[in-house]
């Protein structure tokens, strides 16, 4: 900011007071250091953005990767219980079913 836009109204008065202008010349430096304090805080401001983006992608990448281990999960499940199903059919093949069912009562 130019001196003049500050305070421009002191060059309108009467008589020029050295007082007054040093006055000015500190509004003046406190607008630069607010100028510079606010671009400090745009800064952090984008940085948060950029960590705010950097983590939704780690989350989203987590959160692909859990589904993923559900799905697996779903998988090998059915596969248990696939074997499962396999083993008694074969365990039928050599005991009656009320031996399979008496074993399952006994198991609980």
């Amino acid at each position: 900011m130019s001196n003049c836009k500050i305070m421009g109204w002191l060059e309108f008065l009467p008589e020029q007071v050295p007082e007054l202008q040093a006055m000015r010349v500190e509004v003046v430096e406190l607008m630069a250091q607010a100028g510079e304090v606010s671009g400090k805080a745009a800064a952090f401001r984008d940085q948060v953005g950029i960590e705010l983006l950097i983590y939704q992608g780690k989350i989203e990448a987590l959160s692909q990767s859990a589904m993923a281990l559900d799905d697996q999960a779903a998988q090998l499940r059915e596969q248990a219980y696939f074997a499962a199903c396999t083993a008694e059919a074969t365990a039928k093949k050599i005991w009656s079913p009320a031996t399979i069912e008496k074993a399952k009562q006994t198991a609980v």
